[in-house]
């Protein structure tokens, strides 16, 4: 148990990217979201058609290096996803331009991990309970073979009783009449 909980621990903490250097500037919105269908895959993919801000709010522009990366991600299970832009250590010089794509990566956070921790409970949940039913299915049927066994074989059970009980009777009797014999 204990390991379980350190595990889901660790993993909250590596995907909640606590050791990355961020400076939460807000620089756009996301303007629209376009499904593709995936060529290579076969998957589907979502395009976000991002709204860039030409300024910050003290005037200096704002330029985004090519070679940036997005990272998407829900820090909380109330706020809506966040895109977060990773700049490139160094970075390349030109700047990215409208029109351009940015790679981008979903990153599992707090909300998947329990998503998935849920969901392989359920999933051994009802593996339980479809072993319980088997097992509730096969007592059944034990116990009424035992009621088939007991209720076929309960009057021979009592005529040996009786007949014992009779040879009993004899035995005292014969029992009695040697004994002053003795």
């Amino acid at each position: 148990m204990l390991g379980t909980i350190g595990v889901i621990l660790g993993t909250l903490i590596i995907t909640s990217g606590v050791l990355e250097r961020r400076y939460g500037l807000a620089v756009g919105r996301v303007r629209r979201v376009d499904p593709m269908q995936d060529t290579a895959g076969g998957g589907l993919s979502f395009v976000a058609r991002l709204a860039i801000d030409a300024q910050f709010p003290n005037g200096a522009p704002v330029t985004i290096p090519r070679g940036t990366r997005a990272v998407i991600e829900q820090l909380n299970p109330i706020a809506p996803p966040v895109i977060q832009l990773i700049v490139p250590e160094g970075g390349t010089g030109s700047a990215v331009e409208p029109g351009d794509t940015i790679v981008s990566e979903r990153r599992r956070g707090a909300v998947d991990v329990l998503g998935r921790l849920a969901t392989d409970l359920t999933e051994q949940l009802e593996r339980t309970i479809d072993d319980t039913r088997a097992l509730v299915r096969q007592t059944t049927r034990a116990a009424a073979q035992a009621e088939r066994l007991v209720t076929t074989t309960t009057p021979r059970v009592e005529e040996v009783l009786d007949q014992l009980s009779r040879s009993l009777e004899q035995t005292d009797q014969m029992l009695a009449d040697l004994g002053p014999r003795v």
